[in-house]
């Protein structure tokens, strides 16, 4: 298991993880927008963000947050935000632990109702578990 403290990724691995999660999208057309980036800016300015925080769900917390209300990619991005929010949480020895269905209608109402940092974070102390180790 990781420390918090090796919680780093690269503009590359966060396209990469956009990449392979529209790879196995039934739409043809998603499938080809995999890793393409609007805002590129937006994600490194985000990796520098989570950078400067000590606590993994505060991590967590914002990835998934931010990725899922800015869009830095064409398509995909909740998605996106919800798997490396999770990874982030993995590494440190926790993990999402909701159903699909609960986990699809709290994301978008996290977009619809635009939740603060501080709400996902709440969202996320609440649904997530320790990994047994």
């Amino acid at each position: 298991m990781l420390s918090e403290e090796d919680t780093s990724f690269t503009v590359a691995q966060v396209c990469e993880i956009n990449s392979r999660i529209l790879e196995n999208s039934p739409d043809l057309l998603e499938r080809n927008l995999g890793g393409v980036m609007r805002d590129e800016a937006t994600v490194e300015w985000l990796l520098l963000e989570i950078e400067s925080l000590e606590d993994v769900f505060d991590k967590a917390a914002t990835v998934l947050q931010k990725i899922a209300t800015r869009h830095p990619f064409t398509q995909g991005n909740k998605r996106t935000a919800v798997v490396f929010a999770n990874m982030i949480l993995i590494m440190a020895g926790f993990e999402i632990d909701v159903s699909p269905s609960k986990l699809n209608t709290d994301i978008r109402e996290l977009i619809n109702a635009n939740w603060s940092v501080d709400a996902v974070y709440d969202w996320l102390k609440e649904n997530s578990v320790k990994i047994d180790e």
